[in-house]
């Protein structure tokens, strides 16, 4: 708790999964409220040791009725471990099988838990920590999914405070947008029928607001927060 309350930044946060359990495999889901700032109908996942074939998977499969195991632990509003989804009449029904059980030879059994945020904000968080559902004590579940529920919530305040605390002009927002889609500075003034010279005081005062140095990282950052045009 003390690891997770002690991080400042998004980032920070982020990294503090490996922190509290450097040895685990997990992923973390958030999925952004409709009608909130942040809202999309694909997900931010995050991934921790997961093996590059499941992190190809979910990033071709963002939006949520594409996980079955999401949806089904998300409906029950539950913690269930991976073995259980197995047997799932959603998964069974969605013919997910056959790659639930492909997940657990890989990772092994995991608890797969629904977390609940402010203003509805829901997500999801995978964690495979070495022990299957006959071997966990349930003290032992209950602490982790507590510990992702704490997790999840400060993220979900840390981006509304980043929401809040990045405003953009309705330009700068085309231009960020056109950044994002690896536009260069001449690109984007041709694009929108302004000088060069216009777009670089454009990109500087971006950068400044974003609080990064180079537009690989005010695209990524981006991606992170939605801001407020």
């Amino acid at each position: 708790m003390k690891v997770i309350n002690d991080a400042e930044t998004l980032e920070e946060l982020l990294t503090c999964v490996t922190q509290i359990m450097p040895n685990i495999v997990a992923t973390y889901h958030h999925f952004g409220a409709v009608g909130a700032f942040d809202y999309k109908d694909s997900c931010e996942f995050h991934t921790y040791n997961v093996p590059q074939n499941i992190v190809d998977y979910l990033d071709k499969h963002r939006k949520l009725e594409s996980n079955p195991g999401v949806v089904a632990v998300l409906s029950k509003g539950r913690a269930m471990w991976l073995s259980e989804l197995i047997d799932d009449p959603y998964i069974v029904k969605k013919g997910h099988v056959e790659l639930t059980k492909a997940t657990m030879n890989m990772t092994g059994d995991a608890l797969c838990l629904p977390l609940y945020g402010p203003n509805s904000r829901s997500g999801y968080m995978f964690i495979a920590f070495g022990m299957s559902k006959v071997d966990c004590d349930a003290f032992v579940a209950f602490n982790v999914q507590g510990l992702a529920q704490h997790f999840h919530v400060r993220y979900c305040l840390m981006m509304e405070r980043l929401h809040k605390q990045v405003r953009l002009t309705p330009r700068e927002g085309e231009v960020l947008e056109l950044i994002t889609f690896g536009k260069s500075n001449s690109e984007i003034a041709t694009i929108l029928g302004i000088s060069a010279s216009t777009v670089s005081g454009y990109v500087q005062r971006i950068f400044l607001k974003l609080d990064v140095s180079d537009r690989v990282s005010a695209a990524m950052r981006a991606q992170t927060i939605k801001v407020k045009i």
